[in-house]
């Protein structure tokens, strides 16, 4: 079967989660917010993109092509062999120039050759990698055997209408079902929150403001019914042709 086609979106994100792993080595932006609440997210990025590009994996092939055998294949061409080709570089530089914090054992090359890369600085990255492959398929079966797999959005009609009314490619979409929600509910928390809210606020002003109050009177009037009989649902999609950028979005 010919390779997946490439999505340039998770190339995109891969390339900037590859620039932040660069600059956490290099130290370059110090330990501002912009390095540990951006930056420093490089690894959980790598391993959602993991989790994502495994999934696509098994989702464009179907019957005998997608098996436990070729899956495995498939990763251990892309994570085994270039780790084995790297590894005679790094035992020719240790064996060389002996580093104090690098503990070599007789046994050592056979967890390396085995994905276990003890001593090799970032390599538990790798090590983690191929641990989650050979679970992958395990969570790929739970997922479907739940029903969030090939089903979801998928085998809901009004989604699928929908979807139809854009073209194939896609850079974003997204869709909301309204009578998935609970508005006697949501309604209760609004006044609840807004409550808390005059409470605060009155502890340093002579009392709740009138609107507040009005809003809440308003809100416990309301009937929730209303909303639920004609909000249905949205849907909004974004996709890219030779005329430009588009966007579109429509509320049932």
């Amino acid at each position: 079967m010919p390779p997946s086609p490439r999505l340039p979106a998770i190339d995109l994100v891969k390339g900037c989660a590859i620039l932040c792993v660069l600059f956490i080595h290099s130290q370059a932006l110090g330990d501002g917010p912009l390095f540990l609440y951006v930056v420093n997210q490089a690894v959980p990025i790598f391993v959602v993109l993991f989790g994502l590009n495994s999934e696509l994996w098994w989702q464009v092939r179907s019957g005998s092509e997608a098996t436990i055998a070729s899956f495995y294949a498939s990763r251990a061409r892309r994570i085994l062999v270039p780790m084995w080709a790297a590894l005679p570089v790094w035992w020719a530089l240790a064996l060389l120039l002996r580093p104090a914090d690098v503990v070599l054992t007789r046994t050592l090359p056979l967890w390396h050759a085995a994905g276990w890369l003890s001593q090799v600085g970032t390599g538990w990255f790798v090590t983690m990698i191929i641990q989650l492959v050979l679970v992958f398929p395990l969570l790929h079966a739970l997922a479907r055997r739940a029903g969030t797999g090939d089903a979801g959005l998928a085998s809901v009609p009004q989604f699928a209408a929908g979807r139809r009314q854009f073209p194939e490619k896609l850079i974003g979409m997204s869709y909301f079902d309204f009578q998935k929600v609970d508005w006697a509910a949501a309604r209760d928390r609004w006044v609840a929150e807004s409550k808390k809210s005059s409470v605060v606020k009155s502890m340093n002003s002579s009392g709740q403001s009138a609107a507040v109050a009005n809003a809440n009177e308003w809100l416990l009037q309301m009937n929730p019914q209303v909303i639920s009989r004609h909000l249905q649902r949205s849907l909004s999609a974004s996709w890219k042709d030779s005329k430009g950028i588009h966007w579109d979005q429509w509320v049932e």
